[in-house]
């Protein structure tokens, strides 16, 4: 029998099955009654052949001939079945079917077939041979509960509304971004980074729960979606890390004020770069950057100038990362210019400290591009 999930349920075990069987030559089914699902799972594949540096190729072709070309296929391959013609499906069933032992030959790696949930029986009485052989499927069902479902509490506690900074960094939500049911969701963020370390499959949920039942564009919808992309990093999820932090919180940062944009971000940056999605990452930083610096040239005050001279170390520590050392000593040279421009205006010991650190990170980077 073939189990049908919820979409992240579905991903979570293909995942689980694709780290497992890396190297290897596997056979997958996915299928679902809507191809939106089949395109969202899809995308996720493509992001997590990228950070595990395998090759990816999707195969559209309703010409069986095809195949013969591109198998064996190291890395992940897709191969995308019509929803509308069953004829067309049979014939690249019925070319996989004969060509099964390219599937299993040295230096193949992962082949998903994707469609529409009738394949689950055209497969098995049409390409039986082919069906025999898979080693994991699973459709989609846009109906189905996700698994371990947990109940969520109702309380609405007035008073400071905050998230501990356990697992998540702490975060206090101002009086004029609360939205009706903020303290319940921030409880359950609360909830979950205490179950993280026992329970991470449970801890994931509540976060997404949380995200779920948070007002679109709101300050506590970006807090859950760093909360989701924290937990994701917690579980080796590079994947859902991205979609969190590019489709949720890029998204909807963009709908909150510049000071609390940056702050947010901040954060979200490092779970970026501890998951090594640096494309992510560089979206993030850029982001932060523009509203640094649209604050700072506006306001012109000590901490908007030192809000751009963080940011400019955000851009300049991704492009470290990258290898860009010119571009990252870009970054950290103008950082530089404005912790030495703070250090003589404000004088403090934070100041002094923010130019030593600034000084320590352009000859770091100097010394590193002169090697290379």
């Amino acid at each position: 029998m073939i189990a049908s999930m919820a979409l992240n349920d579905a991903w979570a075990r293909l995942r689980q099955h694709l780290d497992w069987t890396r190297g290897y030559p596997s056979l997958v089914f996915v299928t679902s009654q809507r191809a939106d699902l089949l395109r969202d799972l899809t995308a996720r594949l493509a992001l997590y052949a990228d950070h595990a540096r395998l090759p990816f190729r999707q195969s559209h072709s309703d010409e069986p001939s095809i195949l013969s070309e591109i198998l064996p296929a190291p890395g992940v391959l897709i191969i995308e079945l019509s929803f509308a013609d069953e004829v067309t499906r049979y014939r690249i069933l019925a070319a996989l079917n004969e060509l099964r032992a390219r599937l299993a030959a040295h230096g193949s790696g992962a082949v998903i077939v994707v469609g529409p949930t009738a394949v689950r029986v055209e497969a098995a009485l049409k390409a039986a041979d082919l069906w025999s052989v898979r080693s994991f499927a699973v459709d989609v069902d846009p109906s189905a509960e996700p698994s371990g479902s947990v109940s969520s509490f109702d309380s609405e506690t007035e008073g400071d509304v905050a998230l501990a900074g356990v697992v998540f960094p702490a975060m206090v939500v101002p009086a004029e971004l609360r939205t009706p049911g903020s303290t319940r969701v921030l409880r359950e963020l609360e909830r979950a980074a205490m179950l993280c370390a026992s329970d991470l499959t449970k801890a994931r949920k509540l976060a997404t729960g949380a995200r779920q039942k948070s007002e679109a564009g709101s300050f506590v919808r970006l807090i859950a979606e760093l909360a989701e992309a924290e937990l994701a990093a917690l579980d080796q999820d590079a994947v859902m890390v991205a979609l969190s932090l590019r489709e949720g919180m890029l998204v909807d940062a963009a709908k909150i004020p510049s000071r609390k944009r940056i702050s947010v971000l901040r954060p979200a940056i490092d779970v970026a770069l501890r998951s090594g999605v640096l494309d992510v990452a560089t979206e993030l930083a850029d982001a932060q950057l523009a509203a640094s610096r649209e604050l700072a040239e506006r306001l012109g005050t000590p901490e908007a100038t030192r809000d751009l001279s963080v940011s400019l170390n955000n851009v300049a520590r991704v492009a470290e990362a990258r290898g860009d050392w010119a571009a990252a000593g870009d970054g950290y040279g103008e950082s530089l210019g404005l912790a030495r421009e703070l250090a003589e205006r404000l004088g403090t010991p934070e100041a002094t400290r923010d130019l030593s650190v600034s000084l320590n990170n352009v000859a770091r980077v100097a010394a590193r591009a002169a090697t290379t």
